[in-house]
């Protein structure tokens, strides 16, 4: 499979393949992940754009949370059952054991992740959304309710993505 960046115009620090190729090649050396990262390319001459080639791993896309097109609820369980025992052992590993130690920074991970969407947001408006502000209060809000320390690992490799 084939990862690239889309065309047009991108928001500063999106879809960062070189940083994605890095990061499923560590977690893939850790058996977290199904796929295996197979090579980058930084070279845009290519196909347009540095790109990475990826094994391919055979699964469903639930395109909608509540998961419409699961035959039943023990699917929908069994789903939501292995995505949260996947982020469990996401956060168990250590960066630097990965590979990954300067790879971001952690402190403050939420309140620069929540600063980051919002400038992503406005940037990235067609048109202005008459909200009578809500939108920035409850940006506000998620800074001010965030977590004062995360001791989680995966807060420092997830920080500049």
């Amino acid at each position: 499979m084939l990862r690239r960046k889309p065309p047009g115009k991108l928001l500063p620090s999106a879809h960062a393949v070189d940083r994605e190729f890095r990061v499923i090649t560590a977690l893939s050396r850790a058996r977290l992940s199904g796929r295996a990262a197979a090579h980058y390319c930084d070279d845009a001459s290519v196909v347009g754009t540095p790109f990475y080639l990826m094994d391919f791993v055979e699964g469903r896309v639930f395109w909608e949370p509540d998961i419409p097109d699961a035959n039943c609820r023990r699917a929908r369980a069994r789903s939501t059952t292995r995505s949260i025992s996947t982020l469990a052992r996401l956060h168990s590993f250590d960066p630097a054991a990965l590979g990954l130690a300067d790879f971001g920074r952690g402190e403050n991970y939420v309140a620069r992740q929540v600063e980051r969407w919002c400038r992503q947001y406005r940037a990235s408006e067609t048109e202005r959304i008459e909200d009578d502000g809500a939108a920035d209060r409850m940006a506000a809000g998620a800074i001010c309710r965030r977590p004062r320390r995360c001791g989680s690992c995966m807060a420092t490799i997830a920080s500049t993505t």
